[in-house]
């Protein structure tokens, strides 16, 4: 997270919150939402934290859950053309017909892992160490 707030506490606040929702049922967007907005108003109190990081954290705590992490913002950006992803931290993304790397990166190998998994599956493709390249269409 930028600004004010400890360097980690973006993956705490998203622990803690996997931690006390129940999965066994299809939980709303709203809803989600609206947990988020719980636990980032009791984790950042008596802490400095402007209302545009709140947004920010509360919208990449929404995208770390829901869609496709990282890679949501990209996706949700018209002039992004593509998106390349070669590990954890190196991410590149083609806009207006340049090569860009892209400077956020996935917490871990395994959620990575997830979202492409999460990708490939949209799309009819299997990614996996034998076959590690693939090449799929966003919506």
């Amino acid at each position: 997270m930028r600004g004010t707030l400890p360097a980690n506490f973006k993956r705490e606040l998203k622990q803690s919150l996997l931690e006390r929702m129940d999965f066994s049922r299809e939980i709303p967007d709203e809803e989600m939402y609206a947990r988020i907005d719980e636990e980032l108003l009791a984790a950042t109190n008596g802490q400095f934290c402007t209302v545009s990081e709140k947004t920010h954290l509360r919208n990449e705590l929404f995208h770390a859950i829901r869609k496709l992490d990282v890679l949501q913002e990209l996706v949700d950006d018209k002039d992004v053309t593509e998106i390349m992803v070669n590990g954890i931290d190196n991410i590149f993304i083609e806009k207006a017909g340049r090569l860009i790397r892209y400077e956020e990166q996935f917490e871990s190998k395994e959620r990575l892992e997830d979202v492409i998994q999460q990708i490939v599956a949209t799309c009819n493709r299997v990614v996996n160490e034998s076959s590690p390249i693939v090449d799929a269409r966003l919506e």
